[in-house]
């Protein structure tokens, strides 16, 4: 009882270290034969992942494109377990009911955009800025266990990134 009330305390008082550990941990800008959405769409999508041991309220969190809008599309409110994963199409379809399926009111370049996601307090946990690379289609791009976003061979959304296909930049024709 004593460590879990250092811990809340710890989470008040230090929130941007809270929330660090919801991230964007995957997502395909070119999905055109795998993940299929509701509708039996391959949209783009992204993945965010809870990295703490704690529960995460994702009540006034949102994901963007647009670096003047950072508040573009807020993501549900709902509680995020830990080691759980959430899947957000990248769809344009602006659907957000807590029970899911998440789709976005944006879509993402394959030539590679700004992509953020911003915590309950407005501040920037994740961010591609300028933008992230050029994407290529059918695979995702990730963040491996250190952290360190590369490409993925397999996608694989709701799950942990394994089969990495490139230790570096990926070499484009």
């Amino acid at each position: 009882m004593f460590l879990r009330s250092i811990q809340f305390l710890f989470y008040i008082l230090c929130p941007a270290i809270a929330s660090a550990s919801i991230h964007i941990s995957e997502f395909v800008a070119i999905n055109q034969s795998g993940l299929l959405d509701e509708d039996g769409d391959t949209e783009d999508w992204i993945e965010i992942s809870n990295a703490s041991e704690a529960n995460r309220d994702l009540s006034g969190w949102h994901l963007t494109d647009d670096p003047v809008n950072l508040q573009k599309w807020p993501l549900p409110s709902v509680i995020m377990a830990p080691g759980e994963f959430y899947i957000i199409f990248a769809s344009g379809k602006d659907r957000r009911e807590p029970n899911g399926p998440w789709h976005a009111n944006f879509k993402l370049a394959g030539a590679g955009e700004f992509l953020a996601l911003s915590d309950s307090g407005g501040e920037i946990v994740e961010i591609f800025d300028p933008s992230y690379p050029t994407q290529l289609p059918d695979l995702s791009y990730g963040a491996d266990d250190t952290g360190t976003f590369r490409y993925w061979q397999s996608p694989t959304p709701g799950q942990r990134n394994v089969t990495s296909l490139t230790d570096g930049p990926l070499l484009l024709p």
